[in-house]
């Protein structure tokens, strides 16, 4: 029976509806559901007994309603309080399905879209023993989102929405939950293809963001953005029966599907159309902040080369990124006694040329549109953090150095993406130079079309 499951429900009847509990078969395979249980009741499984239904057909439904007849339940599933629908196993050995709800519309059914997949949302319209209708679409959604500011700083946080709908939407009273359930205050109201920014906190957001109208920032919420995983959850007040209504809901993740760079690597998490499914990994993807960095880092030190290990000759030099990124790196020198050692270290021959590009920095190449008061660059990207072993950008030196000799390693760094943290050395270790890249203040988008 673990192929069954509670597919759609409705809670709140209404103009002569009846309440009723929907299950679908998702295998390719009829399945043996009589004997099997409904309850709404932890401490008692055995609310309602299928005595009538034997089976389902592969990609089947079958409808239980409530009522008093047979092969109908007389438990009621509570449209204000909620609660938890419980389908087990005729021996009670199992628990094959089960689904937490919440107060519910009138009239509307929850169901899962497609068909078995998914958490069960508000459908367009009720579809009892059926395909399910598509979800009913909330004209305002969850847009974007900075829960891991590269900053480290809670403070940076902040969620965006959208009204992908034709009015304008009052969202007095509405609630956000995941935030520690913020209420949206009296008049707040967000435009018809307009937004409005729900910072973590609203003084700090405004002084990063000065381009964003103070009219499309609210009040901030208490708590904090979990910057592993958090389900967000939009509601609305319904004033006639005394509760909140599910509008809008979506769950994140940090990383993997969800985007590179949204794991406090400097990106926030965008939703590519506003009016796709933003359930749906696929749908999201971190912010593109190559173009906002402008402020060209010096990375210099200068000393004398001591310590040297496992090599004999110093020829070379060896720029890493101390985490998963991308920057720009231009104007890569080593001087001694007023001579400079490094070949090709402006890139103005249009070329890598001379540059060992290895390991995980092995994506690495000409940046050809870009550089230090120049066009080009080298544009270092790194998978992880780099090493003196296998993991880095290697360049030739036009003669070898050696221990004692006083050195200055310089070059100009622009952060394009996630670790600002960079190092370049000289092979042996004998001497490096070590900084941390600038990063814009302003990242993400909110207030303003995604990336």
């Amino acid at each position: 029976m673990r192929a069954i499951r509670i597919n759609e429900y409705l809670a709140d009847a209404t103009n002569g509806q009846v309440k009723y509990i929907e299950l679908y078969n998702t295998s390719g395979r009829t399945v043996d559901i009589l004997g099997s249980f409904l309850s709404i009741d932890r401490l008692n499984l055995r609310g309602f007994t299928n005595t009538l239904v034997r089976s389902i057909p592969p990609r089947g439904f079958v409808a239980f309603q409530k009522g008093t007849g047979a092969g109908q339940f007389s438990f009621d599933l509570h449209p204000t309080n909620g609660g938890t629908i419980f389908l087990t196993r005729p021996d009670l050995t199992a628990v094959i399905d089960a689904v937490a709800f919440g107060a519910q519309s009138n009239g509307a059914s929850m169901g899962r879209f497609p068909d078995g997949v998914g958490n069960l949302l508000p459908l367009a319209t009720p579809t009892r023993g059926t395909n399910n209708a598509p979800l009913l679409e909330s004209p305002v959604v969850i847009n974007e989102l900075f829960f891991n500011p590269i900053s480290g700083s809670e403070f940076d946080e902040y969620v965006e929405l959208y009204n992908r709908g034709p009015s304008p939407v009052n969202l007095s009273g509405w609630k956000l939950s995941g935030v520690d359930n913020y209420t949206f205050a009296n008049g707040t109201t967000v435009t018809n293809n307009g937004y409005l920014i729900v910072p973590r906190d609203r003084t700090n957001f405004l002084a990063r963001y000065p381009s964003v109208p103070t009219n499309l920032v609210a009040a901030r919420y208490s708590g904090n953005l979990s910057n592993r995983r958090e389900t967000l959850r939009l509601s609305r007040p319904h004033v006639a029966a005394g509760k909140d209504v599910l509008m809008h809901e979506m769950t994140y993740e940090d990383g993997g599907r969800w985007g590179g760079w949204i794991s406090g690597d400097g990106s926030s998490l965008e939703l590519v159309d506003p009016r796709s499914d933003n359930r749906a990994a696929a749908n999201w993807m971190n912010s593109d902040e190559t173009a906002k960095s402008t402020n060209w880092i010096l990375i210099a030190h200068t000393n004398i080369i001591d310590h040297v290990m496992l090599v004999t000759d110093i020829n070379r030099i060896e720029i890493t990124l101390q985490g998963a990124g991308e920057c720009l790196v231009d104007n890569i020198e080593v001087w001694q006694n007023g001579v400079q050692y490094v070949t090709n270290g402006t890139f103005e021959v249009g070329s890598t040329g001379g540059w060992n590009l290895s390991g995980n920095h092995d994506q690495s190449g000409l940046e050809s549109s870009r550089g230090y008061n120049s066009g080009k660059s080298l544009r270092l990207r790194a998978a992880g953090r780099g090493d003196n072993l296998a993991n880095f950008a290697r360049g030739r030196l036009t003669n070898s150095l050696t221990t004692n000799m006083t050195v200055e390693i310089r070059a100009r760094v622009l952060w394009l993406a996630g670790s600002p943290d960079i190092v370049l050395r000289l092979i042996g270790n004998g001497l490096e130079a070590a900084g941390t890249v600038s990063v814009p203040k302003n990242l993400g988008t909110p207030g303003a079309v995604n990336s």
